[in-house]
């Protein structure tokens, strides 16, 4: 019996060792790696905050990954200096994990709270997810007036003022994140505001209003397409999408003023 059992292990063993020397060899061969690694939150990021009004720098403005005025110790805060300018620096973790090349690209939202406005999300992506990545997000707009909602700059935009106090969150966009939904409207009402800012007579040269507006517009454009694709568990509706081509196409729009 003992002589039998011991050659039935024998048989058995190489048998192991060649089943997880075959998984090794596909988790190599397809470019993964087993491994404990330092990992990051998010990336640093860099920017500069301006107010609308004036498109002046703002001092003091909070930027983080997390709730800005509820800051936990997983979420570092940045605060701008007097020429508006932030480095929000990610924090760091270990992770068991096994690499995965194809799938590093990822996308995440930073929050921007100042005395001068709500709090606004802004999209950060592109980024390698986990790894130390620096990126600058470039000049990032406070509305120092954010009770006042213009008309759409086109006459197939939708009306902010409407869906804000419509009760679109326990309708359309009851699936949706209202903080990214709040964002994407600030984000829309400040680039239409943006549009309309007369420069002659302004401290506000045309120069600025171009190069601060396409930036605006690119950002809009970025925060609304997270907000819809996040709906519904990444499954927006045909109403939600409609709404999102509504946005580009005012956006769009908006782009001929640049030229």
């Amino acid at each position: 019996m003992t002589l039998h059992h011991t050659a039935k292990s024998k048989l058995v063993k190489p048998r192991k060792t060649l089943f997880f020397g075959t998984i090794l060899l596909v988790i190599f061969l397809g470019g993964c790696v087993p491994t404990i690694s330092e990992r990051y939150n998010g990336p640093e990021v860099s920017g500069r905050i301006v107010r609308l009004s004036d498109l002046m720098p703002v001092a003091n403005a909070k930027i983080s990954y997390g709730d800005t005025q509820s800051p936990s110790e997983d979420n570092n805060v940045a605060l701008s200096n007097k020429a508006g300018y932030f480095v929000l620096q990610p924090n760091t973790y270990l992770r068991p994990e096994i690499l995965m090349p194809a799938n590093m690209a990822k996308t995440t939202t930073i929050h921007v709270y100042s005395s001068l406005s709500m709090q606004a999300n802004y999209v950060v992506s592109g980024f390698q997810d986990g790894f130390y990545t620096q990126m600058d997000i470039g000049s990032l707009i406070v509305d120092d007036n954010s009770d006042e909602w213009p008309t759409p700059f086109s006459s197939g935009g939708i009306d902010l003022g409407v869906l804000r106090g419509g009760g679109a969150f326990d309708g359309m966009f009851s699936g949706c994140d209202k903080e990214n939904g709040y964002s994407a409207m600030q984000l829309l009402n400040i680039s239409r505001k943006l549009t309309q800012v007369k420069t002659t007579g302004s401290p506000i040269s045309l120069e600025s209003k171009r190069s601060y507006l396409k930036e605006s517009l690119g950002q809009t454009q970025l925060m609304w397409e997270h907000f819809i694709y996040q709906c519904n568990d990444q499954k927006p509706n045909q109403h939600l999408r409609d709404l999102y081509l509504q946005v580009v196409q005012e956006l769009e729009s908006m782009k001929v003023t640049i030229d």
